[in-house]
């Protein structure tokens, strides 16, 4: 199992979404950071408030910190769709955690 697939699994993510990269770093003064890197899969398409599936059109990337593993500060980077209006004002973001789901508010493209 790689490190992909376990943050995948620890961060319960579902379809589409799933960690696409992880990175740790630490500083001169022995500060640490684990950045977990989630995105969606490619051609995925999504729900918009009229529960219709709608194409993805750009991405913005967006930052979270979470709960520090172990003594490390944590981040998630997502790559949040943007879909074209006026299908939606927000995207239902399920990687935030064990069975509760986060509606955050998505790009739409002008």
């Amino acid at each position: 199992m790689n490190s992909e697939t376990l943050f995948s699994m620890a961060l319960g993510l579902q379809p589409p979404w799933q960690v696409k990269a992880v990175t740790f770093s630490t500083d001169e003064l022995a500060r640490s950071e684990l950045h977990l890197h989630i995105d969606f899969v490619t051609g995925s398409r999504f729900l918009d408030d009229a529960n219709n599936l709608c194409p993805v059109h750009d991405t913005v990337e967006r930052l979270w910190q979470h709960l520090s593993f172990f003594e490390h500060t944590c981040y998630l980077h997502c790559a949040v769709p943007a879909l074209p209006r006026p299908m939606a004002k927000s995207v239902l973001l399920t990687f935030l955690g064990h069975g509760q789901a986060v509606v955050l508010p998505c790009y739409t493209k002008p």
